[in-house]
């Protein structure tokens, strides 16, 4: 019993840290957002247009790492 509350307190301060970092960094980007915008419409647009392609590919590198590590674990059960 003690051993599931240990693990039980140890989950839920991580998921209140990642949901608080996450928090903050969506407030950090949309105020940085907000704040280029305003001061140059056209420099802050161009800076949203060229953040497409590097979300898409940290996308597709975050989905290529997750199938490396479903191999690396399958590996190492199979052993």
């Amino acid at each position: 019993m003690s051993r599931l509350n240990s693990d039980i307190m140890v989950i839920q301060d991580s998921l209140s840290t990642n949901i608080s970092m996450v928090a903050r960094g969506v407030v950090f980007v949309a105020g940085s957002l907000i704040i280029m915008l305003w001061i140059q419409w056209q420099l802050g647009l161009v800076t949203c247009v060229a953040m497409i392609p590097i979300v898409l590919l940290n996308g597709y590198f975050n989905h290529y790492i997750r199938n490396l590590q479903r191999e690396i674990q399958q590996e190492q059960s199979s052993r």
